[in-house]
């Protein structure tokens, strides 16, 4: 399998994210269901100064890692010379792709149920989402590390 695909997918799940949460911060706190979330009893005060929870994990880790992983995949094989990498590609790099995106959406989908008060069950998922990162952040760091060395 060639390598470009998966950093294609990374770079594009960047965008992705990148859309996603600007929709987020722009549709809640100032647009159209800003009113809407005023008037939720009880909800309608917590999630409005919680969503940015949200919004900074879909940033972090949705936009700015999974472009840093992106170009780094494709970089990184080609100023260290491993041309087997590149036309190979790294065997774990799907797997890093399908937990941190798993885990962006455990993450953020648990932490705003957790603050909006729906019960102690999604503070575990938001548990989950953060260990399915760091599963998908060590294969990362493994391929990096085999990459310098």
């Amino acid at each position: 399998m060639n390598s470009e695909s998966y950093v294609r997918a990374f770079l594009l799940a960047g965008v992705f994210w990148l859309v996603l949460g600007l929709l987020v911060l722009v549709t809640v706190l100032i647009g159209p269901l800003h009113e809407w979330i005023e008037q939720l009893p009880d909800i309608g005060a917590v999630l409005e100064d919680k969503i940015h929870v949200v919004f900074y994990i879909v940033q972090l880790y949705g936009f700015v890692v999974m472009t840093i992983c992106g170009v780094s995949y494709h970089i990184l094989p080609r100023f260290f010379g491993h041309p087997d990498i590149v036309e190979s590609g790294y065997a774990n790099a799907w797997w890093h792709f399908g937990l941190m995106n798993l885990g962006i959406v455990a993450f953020a989908g648990g932490a705003l149920a957790r603050v909006t008060g729906l019960g102690e069950v999604f503070g575990v998922i938001a548990y989950g989402g953060v260990l399915a990162l760091a599963l998908g952040l060590a294969l990362y760091a493994y391929n990096v590390l085999r990459t310098i060395w």
